[in-house]
């Protein structure tokens, strides 16, 4: 383990510029690409803060960060032999020593996809695993109100089948994509808008005006809320092996994962810049803080995430 520490903090250090401007909650969360049941915080700016956080009994699949809030939820399966169910657990950073919590409680069978707002909203999505899964499969929210409840209520906002899924920046709406598409959700009047026929992975902009996502094997950049004949589709790359985005919350950048490299593509174009090249395989992360920032280098050092962000 601290071979592991001594190795990500001199790995980040050569790829990020020298700086005392920087925030100190510029920090990102990671799963160890080596052991999917431990994440990882690390100060962007200040390597050397880098620890674990949490492990838990059993691996992790997906995870996602409350940005500018205690909670980290996350998918983890139990030792059941062949039968796979996933269920949604909840952390809070402020308490270290408490153990996670099971919000679902087998109650939904195969959780797929989760995310969690700044308001501390929780969505989820499952997929059937038999004949006649109960319950019905769909996308499902836990208000905030209801987290610290023994057995947390989760009202199905529909019964569409839906995959990856991600809180927009103001809390008030979801994107989803399925077989038919990405789709919009408002929490509120439960109006669903389609964004496009195809897609997966959505993303939102820090600012909630645009929606990025993957289709044939490019990332699309597309702006809400205008006639669906002024919108303009960006290309930003032709890689393959796609297996999640990130919009940095400066909305500078997109970060996305293959199975070996993860990438940082500038929105407004340029070269991909790779990153977290330490690890042999793409990392899974997601950042703790919503807003943007200005940061300026202290010297002339140049380094791959310098070149991203000038």
């Amino acid at each position: 383990m601290k071979y592991f520490l001594k190795s990500l903090c001199f790995s980040l250090l050569c790829l990020l510029p020298l700086t005392t401007l920087a925030k100190p909650t510029d920090q990102i969360i990671f799963k160890h690409p080596n052991n999917r049941s431990e994440l990882w915080l690390t100060d962007m700016w200040a390597t050397h803060n880098t620890h674990l956080i949490f492990k838990h009994a059993n691996g992790m699949w997906e995870f996602a960060v409350q940005k500018d809030g205690p909670y980290i939820i996350f998918l983890a399966g139990h030792d059941m032999g062949e039968i796979l169910e996933t269920d949604v657990y909840l952390i809070d950073r402020n308490q270290p020593d408490e153990k996670a919590r099971n919000l679902t409680q087998r109650r939904f069978e195969e959780v797929w996809d989760l995310d969690i707002s700044i308001n501390g909203d929780i969505v989820f999505t499952n997929v059937p695993i038999g004949e006649n899964p109960l319950p019905k499969t769909g996308i499902f929210f836990i208000p905030n109100n209801e987290i610290k409840n023994q057995v947390p209520n989760a009202k199905r906002l529909t019964e569409i089948e839906a995959r990856e899924l991600v809180w927009a920046p103001t809390g008030d709406q979801i994107a989803y994509s399925t077989r038919h598409g990405v789709f919009t959700l408002d929490i509120a009047t439960r109006k669903i808008t389609r964004v496009s026929e195809f897609g997966w992975y959505p993303i939102f902009s820090p600012d909630g005006k645009k929606l990025a996502f993957v289709m044939l094997q490019n990332i699309h950049v597309i702006p809400l809320g205008i006639p669906p004949g002024q919108k303009k589709i960006i290309t930003l790359t032709n890689r393959v092996g796609f297996g999640g985005l990130k919009w940095s919350p400066d909305g500078k950048y997109i970060v996305y994962a293959t199975t070996k490299n993860n990438f940082a593509a500038p929105v407004n174009g340029g070269a991909h810049v790779e990153i977290f090249e330490q690890f042999k395989s793409g990392v899974s992360f997601d950042w703790t803080n919503s807003g943007s920032y200005s940061v300026e280098s202290k010297d002339k050092l140049t380094t791959l995430w310098a070149k991203l962000k000038q």
